[in-house]
């Protein structure tokens, strides 16, 4: 197998929804990817977040949804790792551990833009990755690009804005509401099957 250009799509998928989806093909399609790797991110990286699900069930779910997309996966090397790790490390951490990575594209929502200066190691990010935004806010919203760290301009993921959140998610069940058609049908069956957010109020 020759090397292969792939997406890497990072986040607490708490739970993974259909907007993290659309936005994974999206990006796939646009970007001509082999693979969009979902990266659910270790309790810990979070500090003064809350994660209301646990790695191993947040993992699970996002497994259960992509289990019959064509060319989206889902790797748990951040919580394999067992630390908190920075972006920077989860793409040299996927480099080393599958071979056939060559062009590597990140995913980040457009909030980042605006911080992501401050990340550690932001210098090195554009170095090795392609860094992609899809639209968090509305497209009426006018984002800093001053505080855009980096020489070349941002690259924008094409398609509708999304406006769904994890936080929608969990609201609705703490209503004991209905989610079908915002999370996977098998996603939704593990959220009631664990009992996940079904008393919490964000």
């Amino acid at each position: 197998m020759g090397l292969k250009r792939i997406g890497i799509f990072g986040g607490s998928f708490d739970p993974l929804h259909c907007g993290h989806i659309s936005i994974a093909k999206l990006a796939r399609k646009q970007f001509n990817l082999y693979t969009v790797y979902i990266v659910p991110v270790l309790d810990q990286w979070l500090k003064g977040h809350d994660l209301f699900a646990g790695a191993e069930d947040r993992l699970d779910m996002a497994r259960a949804a992509v289990t019959d997309i064509e060319g989206i996966e889902v790797s748990d090397i951040d919580i394999r790792i067992g630390t908190p790790t920075y972006t920077i490390n989860t793409i040299i951490n996927m480099r080393k551990n599958y071979k056939h990575i060559g062009e590597i594209y990140v995913i980040f929502g457009d909030d980042t833009m605006e911080t992501i200066g401050n990340w550690y190691r932001s210098e090195d990010l554009s170095k090795l990755a392609n860094i992609v935004f899809y639209k968090r806010k509305n497209r009426n919203a006018i984002l800093d690009t001053n505080l855009y760290p980096f020489t070349s301009p941002p690259v924008f993921i094409d398609g509708p804005y999304i406006d769904l959140s994890s936080t929608k998610i969990r609201n609705l069940l703490s209503l004991d509401l209905s989610v079908s058609g915002l999370v996977h049908p098998k996603v939704e069956e593990i959220i009631l099957k664990r009992n996940l957010y079904g008393r919490i109020r964000t």
